[in-house]
């Protein structure tokens, strides 16, 4: 209710993400501004043996070139069959990007737009679906809205009456 209010008060905040294993695009509609690198992110144990992130994107390759030993990367958008392969290590991904291309304005909850680019044949599935509005929400989306077309122009990214009627809806449920 807050972030509504902030929202109204300071406009809304779009922000467009397109990935495949290869690229993801992160834009932000309302300062035009694109963030494109590599969908990667690297981990590493810490003295409690639990998994820290130590770069995202580009970087991490960098990083694991310092010491490959003791760093693993990873491709949550990698997978022969589906377009996540990792929904943590998504989320982490995500969250860095937007956190890289926005300011503290971000944290007023955006509109997310979530663009899969491979592994489309025969359109998404309801779980496909659902896990993408899941993720859109986890990262702090106020609003999510799954695209599976061509790539969206920054006017289109603006007219929420343009994404409420042409984003993709859930597979019909025969129930």
């Amino acid at each position: 209710m807050i972030t509504d209010f902030f929202s109204s008060m300071f406009g809304p905040i779009t922000i467009y993400i397109r990935f495949s294993p290869q690229l993801i695009h992160i834009h932000y509609a309302e300062k035009n501004q694109t963030i494109e690198e590599k969908p990667i992110i690297a981990l590493c144990d810490n003295k409690k043996k639990k998994r820290q992130v130590v770069a995202v994107g580009n970087e991490s390759a960098k990083i694991q070139a310092q010491d490959p030993a003791k760093i693993q990367i990873y491709n949550a958008f990698k997978h022969p069959r589906t377009f996540l392969s990792h929904f943590e290590l998504a989320e982490a991904t995500l969250r860095y990007f937007i956190c890289k291309i926005g300011s503290r304005k971000i944290m007023l909850r955006p509109i997310i737009i979530l663009h899969p680019t491979e592994n489309l044949q025969g359109g998404i599935t309801q779980i496909e679906y659902k896990a993408l509005i899941e993720l859109g929400v986890s990262i702090g989306g106020r609003q999510v809205f799954v695209w599976t077309g061509r790539p969206l122009t920054n006017k289109e990214l603006l007219d929420t009456a343009f994404l409420k009627k042409h984003c993709a809806e859930p597979p019909n449920n025969p129930l």
